[in-house]
């Protein structure tokens, strides 16, 4: 016990207890800053990473710095001085275990994959609501920096059909898996929504009946309902509802069906031809006819003139590349808040090679969006930057890790 009082007393007098206090006080207020401006994207990750890296290294450094101020080591013997340094380095593991769990806490974001639902019923429409809205559910978690959510092409690859859900999380590298059920009636349709560990374990359901026209109202309970089992921040869930209210569906339930089987039949595996793309503009054009709540039609339209414009003979396209922009603008100004329509922006023009664009705030817009990273990796790496595109095409891979168009290891 006298020993024990004895260092105490040994590292008071040296002022090192009190230096490790301020420094650890220091550390942690600037650790809290950092967090709180990156969420900002006034500074980036990589800087809060370097910032701890520095803390971690600069803490026993301090220590011996502040042991040294006033007693040379020749002045201390041998016995003291090992209990004093073996007591710093317990203090420095300890704070080196706050600093991992601070780094995991930041940066080790759970990863979350939608399944493909299941219709159990036959009635028409079905199947294709059940393809939008679990698209949609995707996409509304993707709008979230704080998680990484697996791209639809590889959460509903054929591989996957006949294996249990642990080896469909394993080869996804997800930690949860959302999926469920859903059927119709005439007017409604009801949803059973899943959510499954990585090991295959039932974590959470809930059951949710709505109109098929009142798609905000569902989609909001169904994200609201999922965010207690997720852990996510209330913040986010608030900015997923203005998302939702900013872009209404028509308060037809025959064209919302039709509109979820052409967005089907458009991101199908299968490529449609020439003539099927012209008569899905036809039949855009038509639906757009006299409808206030067309921002969906819009940013369908576009990607529709978009996909055409390959087939097409070099004299249209201007034309038709003209029309798709034009799309755009009025399904941005009907949908301002909808992740969809600046994406489509951005891979459908040159603006991602602006030398004034600033990354950071579009892979917070668009955190999990394999095609984004795979465009910018090339942009960087064509502009010599290859360790930023070395990272940037690692993400795309975990975003979309069964795909065939990557090479991913």
């Amino acid at each position: 016990m006298s020993r024990i009082v004895e260092i105490y007393k040994q590292l008071k007098n040296r002022r090192v207890i009190r230096a490790g206090i301020i420094y650890i006080a220091l550390f942690w207020l600037l650790l809290q800053v950092a967090d709180a401006v990156s969420g900002t994207d006034l500074i980036s990750e990589r800087v809060v990473r370097w910032l701890i890296m520095g803390g971690l290294a600069g803490f026993p450094l301090v220590l011996i710095l502040s042991w040294f101020f006033e007693h040379p080591w020749h002045q201390r013997e041998l016995l003291s001085i090992a209990g004093d340094v073996a007591l710093l380095a317990i203090v420095s593991v300890a704070t080196g275990l706050l600093a991992w769990q601070q780094w995991s806490d930041t940066f080790n974001r759970p990863v979350i994959a939608v399944l493909p639902f299941e219709p159990t019923d036959t009635q028409p429409g079905t199947i294709e609501m059940t393809h939008h809205l679990a698209q949609r559910f995707r996409m509304l978690l993707a709008s979230l920096p704080e998680i990484r959510v697996i791209e639809i092409e590889s959460a509903w690859h054929s591989s996957l059909v006949a294996i249990p859900l642990s080896e469909k999380a394993h080869a996804l590298g997800a930690d949860y898996l959302v999926t469920g059920t859903i059927n119709q009636t005439r007017l409604n349709i009801r949803l059973n929504v899943q959510l499954f560990e990585a090991d295959g374990q039932l974590l959470w359901t809930h059951r949710f009946r709505d109109r098929i026209n009142d798609q905000y109202h569902l989609q909001n309970a169904v994200m609201t309902a999922l965010w207690e089992p997720l852990g996510l921040a209330d913040a986010e869930l608030l900015r997923i509802s203005e998302v939702l209210q900013s872009c209404e569906y028509p308060i037809d339930r025959d064209l919302i069906i039709k509109l979820a089987a052409a967005g089907r039949r458009l991101a199908g595996p299968a490529r449609l031809s020439q003539s099927a793309l012209e008569q899905m503009i036809t039949d855009l054009d038509l639906w757009a006819e006299g409808l206030n709540e067309a921002g969906l039609v819009h940013l369908l339209r576009a990607e529709t003139r978009l996909a055409l414009l390959p087939l097409i003979d070099p004299v249209r396209r201007s034309v038709v590349q003209e029309l798709a922009r034009q799309d755009l603008e009025d399904a941005r100004f009907l949908c301002p808040a909808l992740p969809a329509i600046e994406r489509l922006s951005l891979l459908s023009t040159r603006r991602l090679e602006a030398e004034n664009l600033d990354l950071t705030q579009i892979m917070r817009r668009h955190p999990n969006d394999a095609e984004l990273l795979l465009r910018l990796a090339e942009i960087l790496s064509a502009k010599g930057d290859d360790e930023m595109a070395a990272e940037y095409r690692l993400n795309a891979c975990l975003l979309n890790p069964l795909s065939v168009r990557y090479t991913c290891d």
